[in-house]
């Protein structure tokens, strides 16, 4: 004789309801924060770009060219000057801008990568399998943003003209990207959890938190047909 289905009781449904929304509500702060991100990474590309080409359009002097040299900040920008051309004047005289902007290239690329790396395992559904690597990657490249910013910030009061808002603009970035960074790690950890758990290699999934597979069916088996107990 067959089984009768029971109907889920309103405790049930109303469990299924209250995941259901806080599903929803990780997928869409997890969504905002990486979008932020992305779109303060384009505003750090376009201001490290013109700073860059700042550089290049003004030999020799290179950055030199948009700092204050009225009587009060002349003896200081010659000194803050001093130091920063230092280690990237070549032996004809010019500001190798390559040189100095390096870092800061090599950062906006890490926070781009990293960026792509975790929409890739958005997009597979591996962000729970990998949530501790794809964190601390994005912990290492917000810390380094944070220095960036406190440089550019110090460096604010001796630059002028278009320099100094290339500068304002680039800082603005980096700070927006710190700010996606930080909630993408604090709504990602959630959202992951409703992601279940996957085989490295063939991709199959596992029972997680919430017992389902990747295609959202249950892991449930069906029962075992009856087998008689006086079997000859």
């Amino acid at each position: 004789m067959a089984s009768v289905q029971q109907k889920p009781s309103m405790v049930q449904r109303t469990r299924t309801v209250v995941m259901d929304v806080y599903n929803d509500t990780a997928c869409l702060l997890f969504t905002l924060s990486f979008l932020i991100s992305v779109g303060a990474s384009i505003v750090v590309l376009g201001g490290l770009a013109a700073m860059t080409a700042f550089c290049w359009d003004n030999q020799p002097l290179g950055l030199g060219a948009g700092f204050k040299m009225t009587p009060s900040y002349a003896a200081k920008t010659m000194e803050v000057m001093r130091i920063e051309k230092a280690a990237v004047t070549s032996t004809e005289g010019s500001f190798q801008c390559d040189k100095f902007f390096r870092f800061d290239w090599f950062l906006w690329t890490f926070q781009v990568v990293w960026l792509m790396i975790v929409g890739l395992c958005w997009y597979r559904r591996t962000l729970r399998k990998y949530q501790s690597a794809l964190w601390a990657m994005g912990a290492t490249v917000t810390a380094w943003h944070f220095f960036k910013i406190n440089y550019i910030i110090s460096m604010d009061q001796w630059t002028m003209g278009e320099l100094h808002t290339q500068g304002i603009i680039t800082a603005g970035g980096l700070i927006f990207c710190c700010i996606g960074n930080f909630f993408m790690f604090l709504s990602g950890a959630n959202y992951a959890l409703t992601m279940p758990r996957r085989n490295e290699l063939s991709g199959v999934a596992f029972p997680g938190m919430n017992g389902n597979s990747a295609d959202g069916k249950s892991f449930n088996q069906p029962d075992s047909p009856h087998v008689p107990s006086d079997m000859a």
